[in-house]
């Protein structure tokens, strides 16, 4: 065998071996993301489940509000600011996860 045969031989060698390396890489990558989009997924049903049990009782939360409002009318003006905070901060929360789960479907399909 001449010697550039063998040395190619070798180069091919190595780049399959290299290119082994990197496809066990890319599959742990992957494997970590698709564990962290699980868990934005379970999350994310969670949190509509919590949504759907708070639609159920809305009338409960309606009768707090006005027995709050007849009992102390400065105390429900603090908890509409809080409870508007809230709806704020959930609606871009909510936004955010449909966001990043979103791309992760993206990098795990592509």
């Amino acid at each position: 065998m001449s010697p550039e045969f063998v040395a190619l031989a070798l180069r091919k060698q190595r780049l399959q071996m290299h290119a082994a390396q990197q496809r066990k890489a890319c599959l742990e990558v992957l494997s970590d993301v698709e564990t962290v989009a699980s868990r934005v997924e379970y999350l994310q049903s969670r949190v509509q489940m919590l949504g759907q049990a708070l639609r159920r009782h809305a009338w409960v939360l309606a009768l707090a509000g006005v027995a709050l409002l007849v009992v102390r009318p400065r105390g429900m003006v603090s908890w509409l600011q809080r409870g508007w905070l809230v709806y704020l901060g959930t609606r871009r929360a909510r936004k955010a996860f449909a966001a990043a789960l979103a791309a992760m479907r993206n990098l795990a399909a592509g």
